[in-house]
């Protein structure tokens, strides 16, 4: 039987009791946030425990290889420090340290909420140390994950591969009946998916919602940042199939200050995934591919997010700026505007200032990707709008 109202709320502690004297067991149940607490610290080989002398033993590192974690209460992981500040649970396995998760877990219909993964506070950001992958799980290989909610989750971060699932997945891996709600990805370098970040080998993601009240966001300033609805980025040689799958997430991936359209960060973002990394030439232009991606009964849905506007300015070295804001900057607020100036010189103090006369108020570009392509020096390639077993979507026309 299933209760879904019941909550567990994490006390900021670890318990692996019901891991120690079962190890040959093939399935075990966490009814507690503790418990899950502790099956990360198991993955990640950084379990502990206490002898009666009071030494601290660690305990050898677990991949549940062909075994299964099944979820029987809902879980709140959010904890806060003496200042009010959150503290970041760990992910589940580390793609730094390459600890592996390889087994099934089964979200069992609950809801995670609150799981809060700050890049820097854990050591992984650009300057840092080493990358790590973000997400419930920083790295999975031929696993299976179902039957899960990831509610009101945050990553905020700057050099890592992100995904509320999995930061990283390979091998033959299984993703079933997730939802990933009210989440939040700030990527500015790198991976992000709605569900996994970098992908790579022969994957299947069936009824998998990304919902419209989450945002996969990334900063202007790196070029190789992909952003996907459901994937990232992924590997050239892999297999992709998804089935009834929703996503209708907010994709930030437009640059706030650029000299040339071919340089937003959108060229290496899509809906479904960010980076396919197969291209094909047509006249000369560059566009980005998916021979390896299957759907059935695929809906994407575009919001009023999806149209962006410019406006140029004269104190700018690149001089179109967005007006919307955007996850680097405030609307116009940006390093390279010394004053925010119209083009005939006015100080800008709202969106009502005027530029010459005739000349347009501002430039509407409108983001249509479903597949994103590599960047390739700077200059991107141009995504996919189209794709059999999709169902487009447009609420921002």
């Amino acid at each position: 039987a299933q209760y879904p109202n019941v909550l567990d709320k994490w006390d900021g502690t670890s318990d692996v009791s019901w891991y120690l004297g079962n190890e040959d067991e093939d399935t075990y149940h966490l009814s507690t946030a503790e418990a899950f607490a502790g099956f990360a610290d198991l993955v990640n080989g950084t379990a502990t425990i206490s002898t009666f002398s009071g030494e601290s033993v660690s305990i050898e590192q677990a991949t549940f290889e062909n075994k299964s974690i099944v979820l029987t209460s809902n879980v709140d992981l959010a904890q806060f420090d003496e200042d009010g500040n959150k503290i970041s649970f760990a992910p589940i396995g580390s793609y730094a340290f390459k600890k592996e998760f390889k087994g099934t877990f089964d979200g069992n219909g609950y809801t995670i909420s609150n799981l809060y993964q700050n890049g820097w506070e854990l050591g992984s950001g650009l300057w840092d140390g080493d990358d790590c992958g973000l997400g419930l799980f920083g790295m999975v290989r031929n696993a299976t994950i179902k039957n899960v909610v990831i509610d009101n989750a945050s990553f905020p971060s700057e050099c890592n591969l992100i995904g509320a699932i999995a930061g990283a997945a390979y091998g033959n891996c299984t993703f079933e009946n997730i939802t990933v709600s009210n989440t939040y990805m700030g990527n500015h370098s790198y991976y992000s998916g709605g569900l996994v970040g970098w992908a790579s080998g022969n994957h299947k993601y069936i009824n998998c919602d990304v919902t419209a009240n989450t945002v996969i966001s990334s900063q202007w300033g790196d070029f190789n940042n992909s952003n996907g609805g459901i994937i990232g980025g992924a590997g050239s040689s892999g297999t992709y199939y998804f089935e009834d799958c929703d996503v209708a997430c907010v994709l930030d991936v437009y640059n706030d200050v650029t000299s040339a359209y071919g340089w937003y960060t959108y060229r290496n973002s899509g809906m479904i995934i960010g980076n396919t990394n197969h291209t094909q030439d047509i006249d000369g232009t560059v566009y980005a591919v998916a021979p390896n991606v299957t759907c059935k009964n695929v809906t994407v849905t575009y919001g009023s997010w999806a149209n962006y506007h410019y406006c140029e300015f004269s104190s700018a070295s690149y001089p179109w700026c967005r007006v919307e804001a955007g996850e680097s900057t405030s609307a116009y607020g940006n390093a390279r505007v010394s004053e925010y100036k119209d083009a005939n010189g006015n100080v800008v103090v709202d969106d009502n200032h005027v530029h010459n006369e005739g000349e347009a108020h501002n430039e509407l570009i409108v983001f249509d990707q479903l597949f994103g392509g590599p960047s390739g020096d700077r200059y991107c390639t141009y995504g996919n709008p189209s794709h059999e077993g999709v169902t487009v979507i447009y609420n921002n026309k």
